[in-house]
C-alpha cells in the first residue's frame, strides 16, 4: 500500500510539472520608411557582433519557432543605405505568457460501510417457575421441596467485532491527460527602425591593377605602362544627407616605365622569363603618391566618388624627363559595388597633368580594383 501512494505522489507532482513549459511562435514585423534603406540586420535577445543576420530590405519580417514563450523575447533591428554602416538597434520585446497551474484534484475513495452484523439470537427467559403447590397446614409441615434455581443462563456468545473492512480498492489517477496541444499565439511585434544616424563613415583599404596612356608620351618613354595601385579611402567623414558626403582619398601607385629608344613592351615580355635581371633592368622605377578629397555619393550597394588633387612622382633609378620629382594636379572618379558588409570591387578612372614641366605632359589612367572596408 506504502508503494501505491508513493506512485500517487510522484505522479501529482510531475503533472504539474510538465505545464511550465510553453513553446510558442513569435513573429516581428517592421516597415521600410525610407526608400533609401537597402539592407536590415537583426538577432533575437542580444547584440553581439558575430551573431547578426543580414538581410536586404525586401525582408520585412523574422519568424522564430519553439521558442520559450513563459519569458520575454526581445528583437534587436538595424538598418542600413550601404550595407557596411548600421543605424543604433530597435527593439521591440514581446510579452511573456503566464500559465495557470490548476491543482492536482484529489480522488475520494468510496468506503462501503461494513457488513451488517446480525444482531445475537434473542434468548428466551428461562421457564416461569410455577409457585409450590399451597400446603394445607397439617401437623409438621415439611418444608417444600428445595427449589432449584433455573438454569444458569448463559450469555449470549461474544460477537466478534465484524472483519476489518478494507477500504475500497485505492483508486489510482486517471492516465496522466496530455494538455490539449498549446495554442501557440503568434505575438505580432510591429518594430519601427530607429532613425539612420546621419555618420555613415568607413575606411577602405583597395588594391588595384591598371594602365596609363600618355598620348603624346612622357619624355622618350612610350604612351602605354602598367600601373599598381594601393589605396586608402575615408568615406564620408562629413554627411551631408542620406546619400551625399565629402570625404577624403590617399593612393600610392608603382609604374614602370620603358624607353622606347631601349625596348619594347612586346619585346619585353618575351624576353623576361628568360632573363629577368636584364630585362627588369631595363625599365624605370617611378612612385607617385595622390590626395584627393571626394564627394562620396552611395546609392544602395553602389558607391559613386568624385574629386580632385595632387600628385607627385618620384623616379627610383633615372631621371624622369629632365628631373628626378614631378608634380601636377588630377581628376580622378571611381564606382564600386557594395558586395557585402566588408567587400567591394569596382573601377576607376583618372587624369593627370604635369604642371613641373614645361611640355605638360598629361596622361589617363585606368585601374579595376577591390576593396575591404572596416
Amino acid at each position: 500500500m506504502n508503494k501505491k501512494l508513493i506512485a500517487v505522489l510522484l505522479a501529482l507532482v510531475l503533472i504539474p510539472a510538465t505545464l511550465f513549459a510553453v513553446p510558442v511562435v513569435i513573429t516581428w514585423e517592421w516597415t521600410v520608411e525610407d526608400p533609401m534603406v537597402t539592407t536590415f540586420r537583426y538577432q533575437v535577445d542580444g547584440e553581439k557582433s558575430s551573431d547578426w543576420t543580414v538581410v536586404d530590405s525586401s525582408v520585412t519580417s523574422f519568424t522564430v519557432n519553439g521558442i520559450e514563450g513563459s519569458v520575454a523575447h526581445s528583437l534587436y533591428l538595424q538598418q542600413s543605405y550601404d550595407g557596411v554602416n548600421f543605424s543604433a538597434s530597435s527593439v521591440s520585446t514581446s510579452e511573456p505568457i503566464v500559465t495557470e497551474v490548476p491543482a492536482a484534484p484529489v480522488a475520494a475513495a468510496t468506503v462501503e460501510p461494513a457488513t451488517t452484523v446480525e444482531p445475537a439470537a434473542t434468548i428466551e427467559p428461562a421457564a416461569t417457575i410455577e409457585p409450590a403447590a399451597t400446603v394445607e397446614p397439617a401437623a409438621t409441615v415439611e418444608p417444600a421441596a428445595t427449589v432449584e434455581p433455573a438454569a444458569t443462563v448463559e450469555p449470549a456468545a461474544t460477537v466478534e467485532p465484524a472483519a476489518t473492512v478494507e477500504p475500497a480498492a485505492t483508486i489510482e489517477p486517471a492516465a496522466t491527460v496530455e494538455p490539449v496541444a498549446t495554442a501557440e499565439p503568434a505575438t505580432s511585434a510591429t518594430t519601427k527602425p530607429a532613425d539612420v544616424k546621419d555618420s555613415r563613415y568607413s575606411t577602405t583599404i583597395s588594391l588595384g591593377l591598371g594602365a596609363s596612356y600618355a598620348p603624346s608620351g612622357i619624355g622618350s618613354f612610350g604612351k602605354y605602362g602598367p600601373r599598381a595601385i594601393l589605396g586608402l579611402g575615408f568615406n564620408n567623414i562629413w554627411t551631408i544627407n542620406k546619400a551625399l558626403g565629402f570625404g577624403l582619398d590617399v593612393s600610392v601607385a608603382y609604374d614602370p616605365l620603358l624607353q622606347t629608344s631601349v625596348s619594347s613592351w612586346p619585346s619585353f615580355i618575351s624576353t623576361i622569363f628568360s632573363d629577368f635581371t636584364t630585362t627588369f633592368n631595363k625599365l624605370t622605377q617611378v612612385a607617385s603618391v595622390y590626395v584627393m578629397p571626394k564627394i562620396d555619393l552611395t546609392l544602395g550597394k553602389v558607391t559613386v566618388a568624385l574629386g580632385g588633387g595632387g600628385f607627385l612622382f618620384y623616379s627610383f633609378t633615372d631621371n624622369l624627363i629632365s628631373q628626378k620629382y614631378m608634380y601636377g594636379a588630377f581628376a580622378k572618379g571611381s564606382l564600386a559595388y557594395q558586395v557585402n558588409n566588408w567587400f567591394s570591387v569596382g573601377l576607376n578612372g583618372g587624369y593627370s597633368w604635369v604642371l613641373s614641366e614645361t611640355t605638360n605632359p598629361q596622361f589617363i589612367t585606368g585601374s579595376l580594383f577591390m576593396g575591404f572596408s572596416f
